[in-house]
């Protein structure tokens, strides 16, 4: 984990014992914002940290394969992040959907 928070790993990269596959975490966050989306919804509260980075990188349109940018964030303990996904950043997470082959 510390490779990776430090930038000379990438997010495929990661293995962490009795964790979740981090591409896994990041496919799963992809179905859930395009869910979210489709029904139109307006308020989102999201209370973790990794889901934060999830969603603050799915937003930058940072994706989990080499050479796409997901990385680590600080949050501090407590902080409002409010995002937008426009149809540009939709259309992104669409293609990762089909490029991770999420149904």
């Amino acid at each position: 984990m510390d490779e990776w928070r430090a930038g000379t790993i990438e997010l495929c990269d990661l293995q962490v014992e009795d964790m979740e596959d981090p591409v896994s975490f990041y496919c799963r966050g992809v179905k859930y914002v395009l869910d979210y989306i489709q029904r139109q919804e307006t308020e989102l509260i999201i209370a973790t940290t990794s889901i934060l980075i999830l969603m603050q990188n799915l937003n930058e349109m940072k994706g989990a394969s080499p050479g796409e940018g997901y990385r680590t964030r600080d949050y501090g303990n407590g902080r409002l992040v409010e995002l937008e996904f426009s149809s540009s950043k939709i259309d992104w997470l669409k293609a990762q959907a089909k490029k991770h082959a999420i149904v």
